[in-house]
């Protein structure tokens, strides 16, 4: 799934599979922090691994207010609610 809004775009890459399925969220959206649009993210998939990528240049970097990648391991935990009872 594709969308575009002004100067950003998001795109929705699902590939499911019965022993390992794979979801992909890729945007170019410019916002002062994203730790909301990452748990929006996480809290949508649920998975039970992910692995996050933060690529931005030297001028992307100075306009975001927080790092969601530096902070302490404690107020940076993403809680992956399951809802699953067969785990």
């Amino acid at each position: 799934m594709n969308a575009i809004l002004f100067r950003s775009y998001s795109t929705i890459h699902i590939t499911p599979e019965r022993s390992s399925s794979y979801a992909s969220f890729e945007t170019n959206q410019k916002v002062a922090s994203y730790r909301s649009l990452i748990n929006n993210v996480i809290r949508t998939f649920r998975p039970k691994r992910f692995v996050m990528t933060l690529m931005a240049d030297e001028g992307g970097l100075l306009e975001m207010k927080e790092n969601p990648l530096t902070d302490s391991a404690a107020a940076a935990r993403i809680v992956v609610p399951n809802n699953n009872n067969n785990n």
